[in-house]
Order: structure tokens, then C-alpha cells, then sequence
């Protein structure tokens, strides 16, 4: 997977569009990392030297520049909105939305109403992580399901945030590498061309490297406030007294309930017809086939006469 193809990844959720909005040219609000000079790589921009293995190398750098600039509002939105859930002010810490949720979950518990929240991360695809809130009943105010309907959304947003933000460090150690071979063949690869153009790609490479070291440690800071905020949210909803069984449990039990329909099904197809009728012959007998039909008054019906092989016997007069 080449290396732009492997920082693409990294642009979900939206942040693809952002990447295409900012363009390859220049782009001031992108450079959020801040510049120690006027090289174009440290001024936020997309870099080309001319050379395709290079003009790769700072495509997916530009392109993980766009991404990283946005990832530190992925936590903030989820906790803004869970704070507007729960009327706190927009200022609400991690600690303080736990809280007041946890206040929140106890209240509907001595209602009646327990829950759990299930995390579904996602192995390949970040955009396939979900959360999902177990309850012992339905909710029955609208605003109870609307703070439950809430807490699903952000929690299935932070699971995909921590996600986004593993698929960029590894996308970012692998531009670091290719960097690093880069440096070791920049002489040779531009010898042909003037000295000014080999330093201006050795800077922007320069530039590239410490500018990589930034992302890694915003990717990380991002998926830990992410992580954090997630586990006060499950940590805070947890009102489950053993009632509400496992997701795993639960999934057993409809595979096993599905087996036994089908194995139902299955032998309801096999079952003989019933008797007497036209295309079944399963369990009928021929004796039951020849007995003859009952009139509607009652009396058995005459057989049908058949050719006699010899002559009948003389009637016998009897007394009545």
C-alpha cells in the first residue's frame, strides 16, 4: 500500500472533504503545527520537488497535516454535546459530564431502569465501531431517551476517534520510515540538479521529520482524551446488576434460537402428506383406498360391478 494510499485512510468521517476544501496549494489555517521557517512543508503546504517517490513521500504528509488539524475536535464535540445533554455549560470537564451522567443513570435506576453500555470496536474499518446501550426496559420519557439516544452517539463517536487516531500513527511511523530512506538517497537522486534545489528538498525534509514527531504526539494526546472520556461515560452509565446478560450471551442465544427453526423447518418439509390425498401414497394403505364412498344418506355405495369370470350361481329361495 503506498503511502499516500495509507494516510487516506486516516480520512474519515468527514475529513476527506476538509483535505479537498484546503486544496494542495496554500493553506495557513492547516499549518496548525507552527513554522520555524519559510520552507514550504513548514508553512502548511504541499510540497513537490519533482521527483515521484518524494512528491509521494509529501502527499501523504500533506494529507495527514489536514487530518491531524482536525482531530483534536473530535473529543470536544462528543463532550460539548453530552454537556448540552445534560445542562452543563460548554466549559463541563471530563470528570464533571461523568458525574452528572452517573446522577443521571441512578435516577433511572431506582425508576427501574438499568443499563449498560456495550463498546463494538471496530478491527479494520474505524467507521465500523459502534456503542450500543443495554437497558432492562424501554425508557419512558422522551427526554430519558433522548440522553440514552446521546450517549450511544458519543460513545460510538469516540470509539472511531480512537480508532482514526491509531490508523495515523501507524500511517505516520510509516511515513517516517520512507523519510528516513529518503535522507539516505537525496544526494544522489538530485546531483544532477543545482545546490539550491538540494537544500530546499533536504529543509523540506528536515521540516517533514519534526513535523511527523508533532502529529505522533497529537494522535496520541487526541486518543487518549478520547479514551478517557469514553470510560467515564461507560464508567458513569453502569447501573447493570447482572440482570441484563452479556452481548456475547445474547448473541448465542439468538444463533441457537435461529438453529432451532431451521432444524424445525427442515423436518416440517420432510413430513408425509396427509392421508387421501392426491400426490401423498406416504402411510396409506390400499385396503383404505378401496373401501367404498358413503352416499350423503348414509349407505355405502354400490361397487362398481366387474365382468364375471364364470357364470352365477343359481339364486337360492329363502324364507323371509
Amino acid at each position: 500500500m503506498s503511502v499516500i494510499r495509507r494516510a487516506q485512510r486516516t480520512l474519515q468521517g468527514g475529513l476527506l472533504v476538509c483535505a479537498l476544501a484546503c486544496g494542495l496549494g496554500a493553506l495557513p489555517a492547516c499549518a496548525v503545527f507552527g513554522a520555524r521557517n519559510q520552507s514550504t512543508v513548514a508553512q502548511g503546504r504541499y510540497y513537490d520537488p519533482g521527483d515521484p517517490r518524494y512528491a509521494e513521500f509529501f502527499g501523504g504528509l500533506y494529507v495527514l497535516q489536514v487530518t491531524m488539524e482536525q482531530a483534536p475536535t473530535l473529543t470536544q464535540i462528543e463532550r460539548l454535546n453530552l454537556a448540552h445533554e445534560l445542562g452543563l455549560t460548554p466549559q463541563a470537564t471530563t470528570d464533571a459530564v461523568g458525574q452528572r451522567l452517573h446522577e443521571e443513570a441512578l435516577k433511572l435506576s431506582r425508576a427501574g431502569l438499568r443499563m449498560r453500555l456495550d463498546q463494538n470496536p471496530a478491527s479494520t474499518r474505524p467507521d465500523a465501531a459502534s456503542a450500543a446501550v443495554r437497558t432492562s426496559e424501554r425508557p419512558k420519557e422522551h427526554a430519558e431517551a433522548a440522553l440514552l439516544s446521546q450517549v450511544e452517539a458519543s460513545a460510538t463517536g469516540l470509539l472511531r476517534s480512537i480508532a482514526h487516531m491509531k490508523d495515523a500513527d501507524a500511517a505516520l511511523d510509516s511515513l517516517e520510515l520512507t523519510g528516513g530512506g529518503l535522507d539516505a538517497t537525496v544526494d544522489k537522486d538530485f546531483a544532477n540538479l543545482s545546490g539550491a534545489k538540494l537544500s530546499e528538498v533536504k529543509k523540506n525534509l528536515e521540516d517533514a521529520h519534526a513535523l511527523i514527531a508533532l502529529m505522533k504526539t497529537r494522535a496520541a494526546r487526541v486518543r487518549s482524551e478520547s479514551e478517557q472520556l469514553l470510560s467515564a461515560v461507560a464508567h458513569a452509565v453502569d447501573t447493570d446488576d447482572g440482570s441484563l446478560g452479556s452481548a456475547a450471551a445474547d448473541a448465542a442465544a439468538e444463533a441457537a434460537k435461529a438453529a432451532q427453526a431451521a432444524e424445525t423447518a427442515k423436518k416440517a418439509g420432510l413430513k408425509p402428506r396427509a392421508r387421501g390425498k392426491p400426490g401423498g401414497g406416504g402411510g396409506v394403505s390400499p385396503t383404505a383406498t378401496s373401501q367404498p364412498k358413503a352416499s350423503d344418506s348414509g349407505e355405502a355405495a354400490a361397487p362398481k360391478p366387474t365382468k364375471p369370470t364364470k357364470p352365477p350361481a343359481a339364486a337360492r329361495d329363502f324364507e323371509p
